[in-house]
């Protein structure tokens, strides 16, 4: 669904450039790599700390509609894969570091990134958990691997 007209979006993106508030530039580099429409949802709360009634005024949509998109939104731009995927040191291949980005943040769903890519949606489902498993590997603190059982020091 689009919200706005794009050159009002692109307007109201002109303005907030240019105010220059000062954000944490990790949060506004992956901001950056938003939707338009998202990317101006993100801006309005959190440069110009709009109140969610005036969003929806100015969006022509319900204050419950922008909350519920809002929180959606930061939610995937605070995602931790998210968070390693758009780190400088990411070690994946181009490939999956975009099929990954488009799908984690931008939300887009695997058979639009297939029919994208001209690939089945079986092998766009693959690449994802190639970039999940990568992820809980070796870029999660937390990823703990399973102990290792005795049957399985007896097989090597």
């Amino acid at each position: 669904m689009i919200l706005l007209d794009p050159r009002s979006i692109d307007q109201f993106t002109e303005k907030v450039q240019l105010q220059g508030r000062a954000m944490n530039s990790e949060f506004a580099r992956r901001m950056r790599l938003l939707a338009p429409q998202d990317r101006l949802l993100v801006e309005m709360a959190v440069q110009h700390k709009l109140s969610r009634r005036q969003m929806g005024t100015v969006l022509g949509v319900s204050p419950g509609n922008v909350s519920r998109r809002l929180r959606r939104i930061i939610n995937r731009l605070h995602d931790p894969l998210v968070v390693w995927l758009t780190a400088w040191d990411c070690s994946l291949s181009q490939e999956h570091l975009q099929i990954g980005l488009e799908h984690f943040l931008l939300d887009k769903p695997i058979n639009e990134l297939a029919r994208q890519r001209g690939i089945s949606p079986s092998q766009a489902r693959a690449m994802l958990e190639y970039i999940r498993g990568w992820y809980r590997g070796s870029c999660s603190p937390r990823a703990k691997r399973p102990p290792v059982s005795e049957k399985e020091n007896d097989r090597t």
